[in-house]
């Protein structure tokens, strides 16, 4: 505080004597506000892609159900219900999501560390977020 005082004194009117600090204090917020929208960018386009993956996945339970209508229609044939159907292909549609979320999941991490060593072998760190 004194030597901003005494640094005050010697320079031209008009001049404001700020710290370090303070320099990379507001430097740091700009970078976080310009951050920002980049966050939000990526955010919007995870909604897209969840969006376009649940109907995908609709669409391709309802061909796969389409294309055993035959096969099911048998299993009503020899004493299935169709609660016992429904069952079935709910119970098919939940094993081979959790199966796909899990593969998903792990590519994710390996993706994400992979991208971070990238950037470390590059000289760049990775920024964390601060809560």
């Amino acid at each position: 505080m004194r030597l901003q005082r005494a640094i005050a004194k010697v320079l031209p009117p008009g001049v404001q004597v700020v710290s370090g600090q303070t320099v990379a204090g507001e430097l740091s917020s700009a970078v976080d506000h310009e951050l920002s929208f980049i966050s939000t960018a990526l955010l919007i386009f995870a909604f897209i892609a969840l969006f376009v993956g649940a109907f995908t996945i609709l669409n391709t339970f309802t061909i796969t159900v389409g294309q055993r209508t035959r096969e099911l229609a048998l299993l009503r044939v020899v004493g299935a219900s169709r609660r016992q159907i429904f069952g079935s292909v709910l119970g098919e549609a939940a094993v081979t999501g959790l199966v796909a979320s899990l593969i998903g999941l792990g590519l994710g991490v390996v993706a994400a560390l992979g991208l971070r060593a990238l950037l470390w072998r590059s000289g760049s760190s990775c920024p964390r977020r601060r809560s």
